[in-house]
């Protein structure tokens, strides 16, 4: 029996179709993200200040991040609102559970805090605010890629 090119392409198409719908669902399985996605530090003062930040895993757990960030000063707007300058950090493993925060700014004393149980898609955000204090929050508006959610 002699296969027509119709033929061919139509089986071509199946099997393409088939094994793109075992890719994404491959996939859909794989991109199940449980965990930190990022750490992300903000600065909506008007002065520029440097951060040393380490995050442990736990209250006893090994390093995750230890950075010394210099974040340049907000952005005052027209209407009074301040812009902030902004940095992340997405390369810390992907692990729920609790972080330790430890952090001085411009090399006054070391603070910490302990987070709250981190499950699913989470950032570690450490702000400086307008008056010039450091806050630590989570924040889980990000989707599974570290993207802000729509």
């Amino acid at each position: 029996m002699a296969v027509t090119r119709r033929g061919l392409l139509r089986g071509t198409f199946v099997v393409g179709a088939t094994g793109l719908a075992g890719c994404d669902a491959q996939r859909d399985a794989d991109d199940t993200f449980e965990g930190l996605a990022r750490v992300e530090f903000a600065n909506y003062d008007t002065a520029a200040h440097t951060l040393d930040v380490t995050i442990s895993k736990g209250s006893d757990g090994g390093e995750v991040v230890e950075r010394t960030v210099t974040l340049a000063p907000a952005t005052v707007r027209t209407d009074g609102e301040r812009t902030p300058t902004e940095e992340w950090v997405s390369d810390v493993p992907e692990q729920t559970g609790t972080y330790r925060v430890k952090w001085s700014m411009d090399d006054g004393a070391r603070e910490t805090r302990l987070t709250e149980d981190i499950q699913g898609c989470m950032v570690i955000r450490v702000e400086i605010t307008k008056d010039r204090k450091v806050t630590v929050s989570l924040d889980g508006t990000v989707d599974c890629y570290g993207q802000e959610a729509g």
